[in-house]
């Protein structure tokens, strides 16, 4: 989401980015677990989206689901620093759409991005952060959501015991992955992934 235009100053050109950017999860829970570091994420929000020519702010909205999973009464601090960041910059501030959006508005004609108003969750952030929400639509994406992870968590532990369990008995398939460990990024090493793959399906 970056691009560059030539802004005239005087009688220089003056090339300024235009980049919008995401702020990941671990660092608004930083900010719930600190005054301090809330302040200076605020500061720094402020600043960079000072001018609309400078972008904006987004929050992923599998962030948002992560935070709302969290268990009281610490959900209440990291939905707070959503909240707050909202009331402080407004729609200099905004939340991605979905996975599938997101992915569904890459692949459109032309492409664009999708966004969406923190303003239509304000109610329910205020509800969350002010008790435990019971009924809201952060409460309900945060319940999906946990139940999400501990399904995914029992999957990967069964496919970790499976992968685990043929590199240490199939020779073939350790020296496939110690050949891509010793080539990565490389052809040679995408040709061993997908011999990999072949195995595995």
């Amino acid at each position: 989401m970056t691009s560059a235009q030539v802004i005239p100053r005087s009688d220089q050109p003056r090339e300024i980015w235009h980049s919008d950017f995401l702020v990941d999860s671990s660092v608004l829970g930083c900010a719930a677990v600190d005054r301090r570091l809330y302040e200076r994420l605020a500061c720094q929000l402020h600043k960079m989206t000072a001018k609309p020519e400078y972008g904006r702010a987004w929050i992923p909205s599998t962030a948002v689901y992560e935070m709302a999973a969290t268990p009281d009464p610490k959900r209440r601090d990291v939905l707070g620093v959503i909240l707050n960041l909202f009331r402080e910059l407004g729609d200099r501030i905004l939340l991605t759409g979905t996975l599938d959006e997101t992915i569904a508005a890459e692949w459109a004609e032309p492409p664009h991005a999708v966004s969406r108003s923190l303003a239509a969750l304000e109610s329910d952030l205020v509800a969350c952060t002010r008790g435990r929400g019971a009924g809201t639509l952060v409460d309900l994406l945060g319940r999906d959501f946990a139940e999400w992870r501990r399904k995914k968590r029992a999957e990967y532990a069964e496919w970790a015991k499976k992968f685990t369990s043929a590199y240490a008995s199939e020779e073939k398939f350790r020296e496939s992955i110690s050949a891509v460990l010793a080539h990565p990024w490389t052809a040679e090493a995408h040709e061993i992934c997908d011999d990999v793959a072949g195995q595995l399906i």
